[in-house]
């Protein structure tokens, strides 16, 4: 295959290109940027399809089918997301230090207890395999674009199944921490948080460990999915200032 034959750039949809190609100087256009990882083809392929529908129009997207070709074509791709199966060895170590790129992980089997703790700790979104659609990844790639945290409600409570067994109710957070989990549920940063609650960022930092703290979650996406999974938050816009919940 020749470097002409690598990249087909098309009119609507995403650009498309194989990771295993990436080492003869491929032409990326500045698009954003989506790796696909996943050890099956059928679905590398499948989600490639998807993403040449008009609403991903402007994207170019590599596949790798493990842990090596990611490593391989990383300086050069350079990834702005991946969405990746949950059991690829490897990728969540591989990712701890490069928190610039979202990662979207697909858990393919319910439970999820097999996904390795540190993909779940850096994971940024979590969906069903089964669930995706065209709209449904067109509508998560954009909620990571915006810092959102992406999630299946059913999923979180699949997750947390454990954590929630007899009822056991969570600990008591105070209304500032639940105004500042309900805007970290859509998706803004701690400087984010500051400007809106007008506080300093160092009181949404603490506000923000001592929620990771009472949920034990050792990230923010998951104490958001935790969030989600017992109904404390909602989609929609924040509701700020809410009382105290056990």
């Amino acid at each position: 295959m020749n470097e002409q034959s690598m990249v087909t750039h098309r009119s609507t949809g995403a650009s498309e290109i194989e990771a295993s190609m990436l080492d003869v100087g491929t032409d990326l256009d500045g698009g954003r940027r989506i790796l696909i990882v996943d050890g099956r083809e059928v679905v590398r392929r499948g989600l490639a399809d998807m993403m040449r529908d008009p609403g991903f129009a402007g994207c170019v997207t590599a596949t790798a089918s493990c842990l090596e070709d990611v490593v391989r074509c990383w300086t050069q791709f350079q990834p702005d997301v991946l969405i990746a199966n949950a059991d690829i060895p490897g990728l969540g170590d591989f990712l701890l230090a490069r928190d610039r790129v979202a990662l979207l992980v697909l858990i393919s089997t319910l439970p999820s207890s097999h996904m390795c703790a540190t993909l779940q700790r850096r994971a940024n979104g979590l969906l069903a395999e089964g669930k995706l659609s065209v709209d449904r990844l067109k509508w998560a790639l954009e909620s990571l674009s915006r810092g959102q945290v992406v999630f299946d409600s059913e999923l979180a409570s699949h997750m947390f199944e454990g954590r929630l067994e007899g009822d056991m109710p969570l600990p008591l957070l105070t209304a500032r921490e639940l105004t500042v989990l309900d805007l970290m549920a859509v998706g803004m940063s701690n400087k984010e948080i500051a400007r809106e609650l007008k506080i300093s960022t160092h009181g949404v930092k603490r506000h923000v460990a001592n929620i990771m703290l009472k949920f034990n979650c050792s990230n923010r996406t998951m104490a958001v999915a935790l969030a989600m999974s017992r109904g404390i938050v909602e989609t929609g816009p924040p509701r700020l200032e809410r009382s105290s919940i056990a």
